[in-house]
């Protein structure tokens, strides 16, 4: 391990005496549904064709793996700052895309689920 000490922040659950809970309650299913219409970040609803036409695809997961690493090496890592875990992984994926283990799109699709790398 580093050493190095964290500390976990505690939030503070949300003050709800302060919501308007009878202009809450008064909130009709169309006043709901324009609120939604004029959000941009809202996706499109399925029409029941598309939604039938959906096929559930089970993501990869991750393996739970013991694996011995040279101390200097898991420090340089570890030095890089938090998610070393994923930059191994990630090290470790780009090379089985270099020896043509798994296709580029393999590797890219992957990495969209993960947490994204932060900035130095």
């Amino acid at each position: 391990m580093s050493g190095k000490r964290t500390k976990m922040k505690v939030l503070s659950p949300p003050d709800l005496s302060k919501i308007d809970w009878t202009r809450f309650d008064a909130t009709t299913d169309e006043e709901i549904a324009q609120q939604i219409a004029d959000d941009p970040d809202t996706a499109p609803e399925l029409t029941d064709e598309e939604f039938a036409r959906g096929v559930w695809v089970q993501p990869r997961g991750k393996t739970l793996l013991s694996l011995r690493i040279d101390d200097d090496v898991l420090d340089g890592f570890r030095r890089d700052g938090a998610f070393y875990q994923q930059r191994i992984n990630q090290v470790l994926r780009n090379h089985a895309v270099a020896q043509g283990w798994i296709s580029p799109d393999q590797a890219n699709a992957s990495r969209k689920r993960g947490r994204p790398r932060k900035p130095k």
